[in-house]
């Protein structure tokens, strides 16, 4: 629990160094950003996240509102990541309408619009709030695609991703600029063209959906966390 939030200053806990983000603007507030043991905010959501949909679609039980998921809930607004917050939203809501029967289910499923204005606001937010995130985010799925195009097949390699930079806005690539990539699926089909973005990006998603309707919740959520999360420093 001590891990779960980061505090303002630095301290260390076992030879552990943590250091928080700056405070942002999220939803309205200001507050300073739980980064847990990483980084960044958005790559603890990530692993977050993943905990959240593995709880919710994966733990073969009917208690999923549970302790477990107050907690990750908690902390995953805690990162004000916009993802993160996003996928705790729909997550539930997808969660909840497996779990109910006949009239509920239909109620709940008139509720879908009321979900649908939250995922709205918090994107709405977001771009007002950090408009550069979210700019940056976009010029990478163009520099990914480009990068991409110049190898469809096989890529350039995975241990050479450096052809991404080419495309990067200039003042993204000078020093103390914003270089980083976050798009994991875009820097896999750069990584290793669409044969290894198929075999380990597309193919096991497809089939593990396949196999029932809280597997393919699953697949597509976590393929959305792929595909706007990455830890990649060019």
């Amino acid at each position: 629990m001590g891990f779960l939030i980061s505090v303002r200053i630095n301290y260390r806990i076992c030879h552990l160094h943590f250091l928080s983000q700056n405070s942002v603007s999220f939803l309205g507030l200001s507050v300073i950003r739980n980064t847990g043991l990483f980084v960044e905010a958005p790559m603890y959501s990530f692993v977050l996240s993943v905990a959240l949909l593995s709880h919710l679609f994966i733990t073969k039980t009917d208690k999923w509102a549970d302790f477990n998921l107050l907690i990750l809930g908690v902390t995953i607004l805690t990162t004000t990541s916009t993802t993160g917050v996003l996928v705790l939203v729909l997550a539930v809501f997808l969660r909840l309408a497996l779990s109910l029967n006949g009239l509920k289910k239909f109620l709940l499923i008139g509720l879908a619009p009321v979900a649908l204005f939250v995922v709205a606001l918090v994107i709405q937010a977001k771009m007002q709030s950090m408009s550069g995130s979210v700019n940056i985010r976009l010029n990478d799925f163009y520099v990914g695609f480009q990068a991409w195009k110049e190898r469809p097949f096989f890529g350039h390699s995975i241990l050479d991703t450096s052809s991404i930079k080419n495309y990067m806005d200039v003042e993204r690539t000078i020093i103390g600029g914003n270089d980083g990539f976050s798009s994991g699926f875009m820097e896999m089909l750069v990584a290793g063209g669409g044969f290894f973005a198929c075999f380990w990006g597309i193919v096991p998603f497809w089939k593990y959906g396949l196999q029932s309707v809280k597997n393919a919740m699953f697949a597509c959520l976590l393929f959305v966390l792929l595909l706007v999360t990455a830890d990649c420093k060019k």
